[in-house]
């Protein structure tokens, strides 16, 4: 291919060049012509109009244009230089029509469509299409020119066809040939560089002789040996050189007249020289490429020896480099290949030259179970029997039974080549095998590991499960879990997702868990669950383990080992034994802990503006039942009316018993400021409706207290407050409800901020006694002494009760604290000097808490035994208001602490509503005249009416009277000559602390305010 068209991306450059190359050939070729032809010797323009027709054959775009260059481009050299213009034309055409056929000969013979000069059959194409050009050309322009001139065209078409045809192939040869990159990578030049030289001096004295001075034309043949030379010695290249020298020598002898070809016939003379040049281009160029063929099949040859010594080389270090032992053997069996892994495993046998026989007997090879190896069943034999042989495990002893391997032999037949047939015998067979005698022992570990595994996964007395992390599905279960879960066989379990096998709530546990595997953040997760049924489900302790982590080779999914245990029993019992702690065993309502909490939750949600509500109970009438009836019917009758108060509220409501006869209901959400009132109504009548019993129908009613929680304080508190309530309910009458949304209200509030402080009184004991003396009018001795409670408050100095005492009665602290009361005044009792005679009494005052619910007679009794006071030195004042609360049980108790030598006093007196019946049924020693009727003494005929009953009453009844609050003399004058013989006032003293108490004790100061009986006048 001409270098001017290779890689060409403008086609125009290219199309120019043969544009100008071809008008070159015309004109270098109509100066050929000898003596006036019309022919020329030589026509160069072939040759041309040949590679531009076959370099636009190519691109169809440019063919019509070539062949219109080359038809005009003749015409015109042929007509410009004398040739008769309708001659000129027709020779254009006879030139087209011959570049053309010339072009499509030469890409349909060109071997792979080449068009290169490297090849004796391209040289035969670039003969073939030269000649089929100019013979088709021949059968145009001669018959032009005898037309024209009346020549024969015979003898016209013979020279035009040789000269055509010769001038094309030599101009076509050396364009296709001669490209600059081969001529500068040619070497035969070089390599013959000796006798190069010789050659072209020999070339130089032959072609000059034989050309430019013999005659006669056999003489020209004698250039053919040095055209066997060159084809013989020099590659083609130097071969089309070769032809282009020789062809211009020839033409120039030629046409100067010189030479064997001189005396020839004009029209004769350019036809056997063209012959001439075609004998030397052929018979140089033919041995040329042959022996470039030759040469190259021989660096062909030399460069597969070189590949193959070095793949061979590469083969051999990279045999020798596999830890696998690597043997190859012949057909007969004989080693010809083992590399150095081989004969370290193999202990130094079955080296080169070593049959595979004899492996058998040297080595000692058995099968596993230890039956020795015959030779036929040794892998590469049955691969020289055509057999494929994959990882066959054979035991290896030794010869003398010092070893104990295990190879596993890989082994294949070596195929001859050329054959296809399977059947076709084996040249040869190669085995691979390494020592897995660690792998196999490990295997066998594993294996007993695994065993071990199954038994226990299979026999552990908790369920197990493998799971798949990615999917969440068991891929193995044991029988245990399927007994849990209820299927009959664990692989039921198989596929099945852990998390369908739980509750719907608790899904979302194993679904977290399974997202922190997969990322691992954590290698085990415990938890328990509840399995099947929601309403009565197995409860399961599950512990998930990492049992192996994600990896490619399993597609990027870790392994989980589930463990569920069944915990269901203990489940239950904890559900139990929590409901019991926080219910009340007889009537199975929730108990004081559990109101407390819910009341904590209402008041949060309270603050958060849901209104909430809470009612204490105390049932009228209960004690009265217990102790006539006994205490079983007492609780068929709480457990009745527990269901009754359930019936009566919403679900989101919380009814409690809080102990005794008391209850509590817990109102949250209430959606007005009716509503809890209703509710209290409608449990007060509910209440007070018959319960039909074992013994008949009961009647009982309730006093109801109400609060609501108005978003601030606590449980406790709050509880406390909603009883002080109902205590108002019950002071009120009984059978009563008394909501705090009214004055009430205030105290309530009051005693919220009181009842946290007067708790912490008790456990401080901040609580002290003074006492005032009670003299005799006889003789102006201190008879008795009443202990009043003070409060000494850490911030607010000494309390008197008027400040705490109305909070605290109401209260559940009042138990403990009139116990403490009780104490304190018989310690102090305890602590009077014993100068004075007979010791005084002192007065204690009886809480209606206490009487209601504390145990008065072992109260008492245990605290005069503590302080050894004797039981007559002791006055237990009970006001006129808690008469109605004393019952019959506190009644027996009341005289059965008389019967210890305990007075009675009823303080108070006047301001109850007690019938004078009931006055004269109660175990009562002494009677108290309230101040309020004592300080109108002289001024209101009233009060003095009432004392005066009173004292008359006392006398009637044998009963001491103590007139309370004297505070002036007018009062003490009064109270004396209405007969009263006892007196209580500021007028004798204020109430003392005791170490004034003692001193006032001591001295006998209120003496001085009594007279003898006989002055008074």
């Amino acid at each position: 291919m001409p270098a001017g068209e290779r890689g060409s991306s403008r086609p125009w450059v290219p199309f120019l060049g043969y544009t100008l190359a071809f008008v070159v050939a015309v004109v270098v070729g109509r100066e050929t012509r000898i003596d006036g032809s019309q022919l020329a010797l030589v026509w160069p323009a072939a040759g041309v109009g040949l590679l531009w027709t076959s370099w636009a054959w190519r691109r169809g775009a440019f063919l019509g244009a070539s062949l219109a260059g080359v038809a005009v481009l003749a015409a015109l050299g042929n007509g410009l230089t004398g040739t008769p213009w309708p001659l000129a034309l027709v020779m254009g055409l006879a030139n087209a029509i011959q570049a053309l056929v010339g072009a499509a000969v030469l890409a349909r013979l060109s071997p792979d469509g080449r068009r290169e000069l490297d090849s004796p059959r391209g040289l035969a194409a670039l003969v073939a299409a030269c000649l089929a050009g100019a013979a088709v050309g021949t059968l145009v322009a001669p018959l032009a020119v005898h037309l024209s001139t009346g020549a024969s065209w015979g003898s016209v078409a013979g020279p035009w066809w040789v000269r055509n045809g010769v001038s094309s192939f030599v101009i076509a040869a050396a364009a296709l040939r001669l490209a600059p990159r081969t001529v500068l990578a040619d070497t035969s030049i070089r390599r013959h560089r000796g006798e190069t030289p010789l050659l072209l001096l020999a070339l130089t004295v032959v072609y000059g002789a034989v050309f430019g001075l013999a005659d006669d034309v056999p003489v020209a043949f004698m250039v053919v040996p040095f055209c066997l030379w060159i084809g013989l010695r020099y590659s083609t290249t130097a071969g089309v050189l070769h032809t282009l020298v020789a062809a211009t020598w020839i033409t120039a002898f030629t046409l100067a007249g010189r030479g064997p070809f001189a005396e020839l016939p004009v029209a004769g003379r350019g036809a056997v020289a063209q012959m001439m040049i075609a004998v030397v281009a052929l018979t140089t160029l033919v041995l040329a490429l042959q022996r470039d063929q030759r040469d190259a099949l021989a660096a062909e040859v030399v460069a597969a020896a070189e590949r193959a010594a070095e793949q061979a080389g590469l083969l051999e270090v990279v045999v020798s480099s596999i830890s696998d032992g690597i043997v190859v053997v012949d057909e007969s069996g004989e080693v010809i290949v083992i590399n150095p892994s081989a004969r370290e495993i193999m202990a130094g046998t079955g080296v080169t030259g070593t049959r595979i026989g004899e492996w058998v007997r040297s080595e000692g090879l058995r099968h596993l179970d230890g039956t020795p190896l015959a030779e036929a069943d040794l892998p590469l034999v049955r691969a020289l029997q055509g057999a494929d042989v994959d990882e066959v495990d054979i035991a290896v002893t030794g010869a003398d039974g010092d070893r104990d391997q295990v190879l596993s032999f890989t082994a294949r037949p070596l195929r001859r080549t050329g054959h296809t047939s399977p059947d076709a015998p084996p040249a040869g067979a190669v085995s691979a095998f390494r020592d897995v005698t660690e792998r196999r022992r490990h295997a066998t570990r594993l294996e007993r590991s695994e065993r071990h595994f199954r038994t226990v996964f299979d026999g552990a007395p908790v369920g197990m499960a493998i799971l798949d992390v990615r999917s969440g599905l068991v891929s193995r279960a044991n029988d245990d879990l399927a007994a849990f879960v209820g299927v009959d066989h664990a692989s039921d379990l198989v596929g099945r997702a852990l998390r369908e096998l739980v509750v719907d709530a608790d899904r979302p546990s194993i679904d977290d868990a399974m997202t922190a595997f997969a990322a691992t953040e954590v290698e085990q997760v415990r938890a328990e669950l509840r399995f099947g049924d929601a309403d009565h489900p197995s409860w399961g302790s599950v512990s998930l383990a990492l049992l192996e982590p994600a990896s490619p080779a399993d597609d990027g999914s870790a392994t989980v080992v589930a463990l569920v245990e069944d915990v269901t029993a203990r489940k239950r019992a904890e559900a139990a034994l929590t409901h019991q702690a926080l219910h009340d065993q007889l009537t199975d309502l929730a108990n004081r802990a559990l109101l407390l909490e819910r009341l904590e939750e209402a008041l949060a949600d309270d603050r958060r503006g849901a209104a909430a509500g809470l009612m204490y109970l105390d049932l009228d009438g209960f004690k009265a039942v217990n102790d006539t009836y006994g205490h079983a019917t007492g609780d068929q009758l709480l457990v009745v009316l527990a269901r009754r108060l359930e019936g009566l509220v919403r679900s989101t409501d919380t009814v409690a018993r809080l102990g005794g006869d008391e209850f509590a209901i817990l109102c949250p959400d209430l959606e007005g400021e009716g509503e809890l009132d209703a509710v209290a109504a409608r449990v007060h009548a509910a209440v007070a409706e018959p319960v039909r019993l074992s013994i008949g129908p009961v009647t009982v009613e309730a006093s109801v207290g109400v609060v609501r929680l108005l978003g601030a304080g606590d449980a406790e508190t709050l509880l406390r407050s909603a009883d002080e309530a109902m205590y108002v309910a019950k002071r009120g009458g009984s059978n009563g409800v008394v909501s705090m949304s009214t004055p009430e209200q205030a105290r309530a509030s009051r005693a919220v901020k009181l009842l946290p402080e007067l708790a912490r009184a008790i456990a401080e004991d901040q609580l002290e006694m003074v006492g005032q003396p009670i003299l005799s009018v006889d003789d102006g001795s201190v008879s008795a002494v009443e202990a009043l409670v003070r409060w000494r408050h850490p911030r607010r100095g000494l309390l008197t009760p008027d400040q705490f005492l109305d909070v605290l009665e109401t209260s559940s602290l009042m138990a403990a604290a009139w116990e403490q009361i009780l104490h304190l005044s018989l310690a102090g009792a305890a602590s009077w000097p014993a100068t004075v005679a007979p010791a005084p009494r002192v007065h204690v005052n009886v809480s209606g808490r206490q009487l209601q619910e504390g145990d008065l007679r072992s109260t008492v009794m245990q605290a005069l035994e503590c302080h050894d006071v004797d039981p007559a030195r002791l006055v237990l004042e009970l006001t006129e208001t808690f008469v109605p609360l004393i019952t019959d049980s506190v009644r027996a108790d009341i005289e059965d602490l008389r019967r210890q030598g305990i007075s009675i006093a009823l303080d108070d007196l006047g301001t109850g509503y007690s019938s004078m019946a009931l006055l004269t049924e109660l175990p009562v020693d002494v009677l108290k005249i309230d101040r309020r009727f004592v300080s109108g003494l002289g001024s209101d005929p009233r009060c003095e009416a009432v004392v005066h009953s009173i004292v008359s009453l006392g006398q009637r009844l044998d009963l001491e009277v103590v007139a309370e609050g004297i505070e002036t003399r007018a009062q003490h004058d009064v109270v004396v000559q209405m007969g009263c013989r006892s007196a209580q006032g500021y007028l004798y003293s204020r109430p003392l602390e005791q170490p004034e108490l003692r001193g006032y004790l001591a001295t006998g100061s209120g003496a001085r305010w009594f007279a003898p009986r006989g002055a008074l006048g």
